[in-house]
């Protein structure tokens, strides 16, 4: 499951950050991962560092590295 549709599917059970989490699915842990970071107010997918668009063809990784936000 991508981070962000993790992360978009915790608030919308409007979950309060203070009891417990329950993961209702099995598998990577991507939903119980960023239940933590919202809880830590850490933004979806913070860490992630691969993305679909740079196994294109004409990628250029000096463009990304330009053009990203800051850390």
């Amino acid at each position: 499951m991508l981070e962000a549709l993790a992360a978009a599917t915790i608030y919308a059970t409007k979950w309060d950050r203070k009891s417990p989490f329950i993961n209702p699915m099995c598998g990577s842990g991507t939903i119980a991962i960023e239940a933590a970071m919202i809880a830590t107010n850490r933004k979806p997918g913070l860490y992630r560092t691969n993305f679909a668009f740079m196994h294109l063809q004409d990628y250029d990784e000096s463009v990304y590295i330009d053009r990203r936000c800051p850390p």
